[in-house]
């Protein structure tokens, strides 16, 4: 569950409509979308279990985690 830490910066590479309360004003280059520092992950009840890691909440949007993949840490 540790796909994401709170030390690096993350982008998102895709369409900014997949980004739920996305907070960021801009819209980079080639499609990359700065998401800022980690948050938290958010759990999300489907049936009768809890998926601990469902979305990831970040400081300028949350993305599901079936786009987890399209998500990169920028350098330090």
């Amino acid at each position: 569950m540790s796909f994401f830490t709170g030390t690096h910066s993350y982008y998102f590479v895709g369409p900014m409509d997949l980004i739920e309360n996305n907070k960021n004003t801009e819209n980079n280059n080639e499609r990359k979308i700065y998401l800022g520092r980690f948050v938290r992950f958010i759990g999300l009840r489907y049936a009768s279990d809890t998926i601990d890691d469902a979305k990831a909440e970040f400081e300028y949007g949350t993305i599901l985690k079936g786009h987890y993949m399209n998500v990169f840490a920028l350098p330090n």
